[in-house]
């Protein structure tokens, strides 16, 4: 019998794994600015020093608990306290109290390695602390002058965990039944290491385009649990990033960015069907939203031989997970 598990039940919840996971868009902080976050269970700060370079850190004090992202200055590279004046290096170590010269042996603050990369913020999470495991991707479209930078930004938190909202991509049957994708769906997949990709040939009708249809083609590449980038081509050529952000482990930020082609956003009557054509592709995306938020994990779920490769899909998320973690049975 599968054991159902609850995400409402905190304790029953999948861990969270370690990766790569987005914390903010780089147009979203500016130079000598400090931002509080709160994603992977923790309270965190994130900052830009005067020399452009952004840092995280957890979000508390060591002298005396305040929040460093309350009210916190950024002086040169460093995040001054609100409360005291102690100043954190990008390092994490304390680099100086104005009222002593002598710092206390042990004044560091808990860090997370922070990659700045196709015009986003990802930081490494790992619960042990250890060091990054594979890379962010470079995206060749972002910055090319066919494309440029100028993503278009859709920010949801929704009930799930980033293990739910992969394994979507290879539950092919659901395809037709929630987006209405054409049979067949002739997916490709595959497994190499921190990497998942599939992708398919199929075709849908463009509700927001006057019902027109499409034959499109897409290709998808997952780097761990928290990192998707997604080649679309159909009516228009179009990348998405996604960025799957656990804010504690039953929920999840989904950071669905997309980018278009700069001579279809220079003319007027493209540009304009081209935005409907986003939202299009995001009122897609948003389908699944109902059903995520109130789905239960099955362990070990009863499955057909027309269901995708899911138990080859969690076998492969394993690897993100502690391993001594007690609910890594449940995966």
């Amino acid at each position: 019998m599968s054991n159902p598990i609850d995400r409402d039940d905190a304790s029953a919840a999948l861990p969270i794994g370690r990766g790569w996971y987005l914390a903010l868009y780089a147009d979203e902080l500016s130079i000598g600015e400090a931002k509080p976050l709160e994603y992977v269970g923790r309270k965190l700060v994130i900052y830009r020093g005067e020399d452009g370079q952004a840092a995280l850190f957890d979000a508390y004090c060591p002298h005396l608990g305040a929040h460093l992202g309350v009210g916190g200055t950024v002086v040169g590279d460093s995040l001054r306290c609100p409360f005291h004046g102690w100043e954190w290096e990008r390092s994490g170590r304390c680099r100086h109290i104005p009222y002593t010269r002598k710092i206390p042996a042990g004044a560091r603050l808990r860090t997370y390695p922070v990659v700045e990369r196709n015009g986003a913020v990802w930081f490494w999470f790992d619960a042990s602390g250890a060091a990054p495991a594979f890379d962010v991707p470079v995206l060749p479209e972002w910055g090319d002058p066919e494309y440029g930078t100028d993503w278009g930004h859709h920010v949801w938190t929704i009930r799930t965990h980033p293990q739910d909202i992969l394994e979507n991509g290879i539950d092919w049957p659901h395809s037709n039944r929630v987006h209405g994708f054409d049979p067949p769906y002739d997916p490709i997949k595959g497994f190499d290491g921190p990497l998942y990709h599939w992708g398919a040939s199929t075709g849908k009708e463009i509700e927001l385009l006057d019902g027109q249809r499409e034959s499109f083609r897409f290709q998808v590449e997952t780097w761990g649990l928290g990192l998707s980038h997604v080649h679309y081509s159909g009516l228009f050529s179009v990348v998405f990033q996604i960025g799957h952000t656990p804010i504690d482990e039953t929920h999840t930020q989904i950071r669905f960015a997309v980018l278009t082609r700069e001579a279809d956003r220079r003319d007027p009557e493209i540009a304009a069907a081209l935005r409907r054509y986003e939202a299009d592709n995001v009122r897609t995306f948003e389908q699944d939203f109902p059903i995520w938020e109130n789905k239960r994990y099955r362990e070990r779920p009863l499955l057909c031989d027309g269901d995708g490769p899911i138990q080859e899909f969690r076998r492969w998320a394993r690897q993100f997970y502690p391993a001594t973690d007690p609910r890594l049975s449940r995966i």
